[in-house]
């Protein structure tokens, strides 16, 4: 599948992706397919991230001591001492939200009973899962039972 670094940007600043891989389903194979979909986009949000933070050190403040990358209480960064260097900043992190990256992922199928048993869903979580979700009806055959446990003998 292929994504842009803006689908990875909003995936890692909205909690709403988040919350997929921290909800609690009651199907385990279910569990283990997001489980698997977050190992398999790893690698791409670990790029995405490295190469922004990358951009960011290049044009942002340094400590003129230091040389290093100076951030505020919050860890937000300032781009004043060289004019200009927020406007290239802003380019370069454009073009780099724009790219596309290939993922080896796959839309994971989970049931209206499934997502709807886990938490409040709202328009906004579900647009950030759209790419990744496949979401589909729940038929009473379909039903999955909570694992149990069973003590050995």
């Amino acid at each position: 599948m292929k994504l842009k670094n803006s689908d990875l940007e909003a995936m890692v600043s909205n909690p709403s992706y988040q919350k997929l891989f921290t909800a609690k389903f009651d199907d385990i194979l279910l569990v283990l397919e997001i489980r698997r979909q977050n190992e398999d986009i790893k690698p791409a949000l670990q790029a995405y991230i490295g190469t922004k933070q990358a951009l960011i050190e290049r044009y942002c403040d340094k400590d003129l001591k230091t040389g290093k990358a100076v951030s505020g209480p919050q860890g937000q960064f300032s781009f004043t001492q060289v004019p200009g260097s927020l406007e290239k900043f802003r380019e370069k992190y454009n073009e780099l939200l724009n790219k596309e990256v290939e993922v080896n992922i796959k839309k994971i199928e989970i049931s209206t009973a499934a997502i709807s048993s886990v938490s409040k869903w709202s328009g906004a979580d579900i647009s950030i899962l759209y790419p990744f979700i496949n979401i589909i009806k729940a038929t009473s055959s379909a039903k999955v039972k909570p694992l149990k446990t069973v003590s050995k003998v």
